[in-house]
């Protein structure tokens, strides 16, 4: 397993679940936006970047292809008027 990333105690507590009891499952997390990059940094994504606090039509999808966390940046296309890319 990998070392978390955080010391966030309720982020390690929620990673830790979603690694060990939940692996290869598909999980969602609604977080606050300011913590999202340090809940994907514990999951393992090197680099992510800043979620702007103006945006509320994102969804950051993390997948492990070979065992190494991966980060995309997707529109969720849930509203009217919400971003297409």
């Amino acid at each position: 397993m990998m070392a978390l990333q955080t010391k966030d105690p309720a982020i390690r507590k929620m990673v830790n679940a979603i690694l060990n009891d939940y692996p290869g499952e598909i999980v969602l997390i609604c977080w606050h936006h300011g913590n999202i990059p340090a809940v994907a940094k514990a999951l393992g994504v090197l680099k992510p970047t800043k979620w702007d606090g103006k945006v509320f039509d994102r969804v950051w999808q993390i997948t492990f292809p070979k065992g190494k966390a991966s980060l995309q940046d997707l529109p969720q296309m849930l509203l009217y008027g919400d971003s297409k890319s």
